[in-house]
């Protein structure tokens, strides 16, 4: 006898919307998303650079405001530097998480062990934007190229 299984469940649910960005940006927002909000069912694209995200019976969970097109991040040292801001319902920042980007491994590795990216957490968006971030001693243009493109999300974000 054979079992045929239904590989959609009803809990996890995608729904992905939005026909301006490119398939391939795409595709690393929702796998970034999808590390940092597990519950998130529904992704949906608002353009410039916004992704509404609630659960599978439309709760809404925040949204993440993202470096679109991915090369118009703040300059690093090897080149811009795209980052990810997810908001909750209530304004706070939740997590920043880096995009795609040339800068050196090492120097990368740097900032995420040193929180760099965990700066901005549990902020209000307006007071998170205005933050004064020291650099990564041995990383000082990824970290200004970082804390650059983040502030400019988060200023647009508290508009």
């Amino acid at each position: 006898m054979k079992r045929f299984f239904l590989p959609i469940a009803a809990a996890a649910i995608l729904f992905i919307s939005g026909a301006s960005l490119p398939e391939t940006e795409r595709a690393v927002i929702v796998s970034e998303i999808r590390k940092c909000v597990k519950n998130a069912d529904r992704i949906e694209f608002a353009g410039d650079g916004i992704a509404r995200l609630s659960t599978a019976d439309g709760t809404p969970l925040g949204h993440v405001r993202f470096t679109y097109p991915f090369d118009a991040g703040k300059k690093g040292f090897r080149g811009p530097v795209p980052v990810m801001v997810f908001v909750n319902p209530k304004g706070r920042v939740v997590t920043v998480r880096p995009l795609p980007n040339r800068e050196d491994a090492r120097f990368w590795q740097r900032l995420i062990e040193e929180g760099l990216f965990d700066s901005w957490s549990g902020f209000p968006v307006r007071e998170a934007a205005e933050l004064e971030l020291d650099g990564v001693t041995g990383a000082t243009y990824s970290s200004r190229g970082a804390i650059g493109s983040t502030r400019e999300l988060l200023r647009k974000e508290a508009k």
